[in-house]
């Protein structure tokens, strides 16, 4: 047997294509519609500058992405990433979803 490991991070799960995604699933679960809204203006067009003491950057607007520490969204966005499998294992845990599998025989 060879286990397998594979893992999804935050930052792969905000692109502009999931967004739609990430709103269907919030309407699966029942959240009332402007918080669906607000939810989705937060991940999209957001101002971000950088600070390094004194200095500060130009401010910049991303299309994609969601700031760091959004580990509620992420839950929301991955909580029907379930085991189908009983070779399977899934482990969630902040902003990281990690999926172990065996592979025997003929799998």
């Amino acid at each position: 047997m060879v286990q397998h490991k594979t893992t999804v991070q935050q930052t792969t799960c905000y692109t502009s294509a999931s967004l739609l995604r990430l709103t269907i699933k919030l309407e699966n679960l029942g959240l009332h519609p402007s918080l669906r809204d607000w939810i989705s203006n937060f991940l999209t067009d957001s101002l971000q500058s950088v600070r390094v003491g004194n200095c500060v950057s130009s401010t910049l607007t991303l299309s994609t992405g969601a700031p760091q520490g959004c580990v509620l969204l992420y839950s929301l966005y991955t909580y029907d990433c379930v085991v189908t499998s009983s070779s399977t294992t899934i482990v969630k845990f902040a902003d990281n979803t990690i999926v172990m599998y065996l592979i025997s025989g003929n799998d």
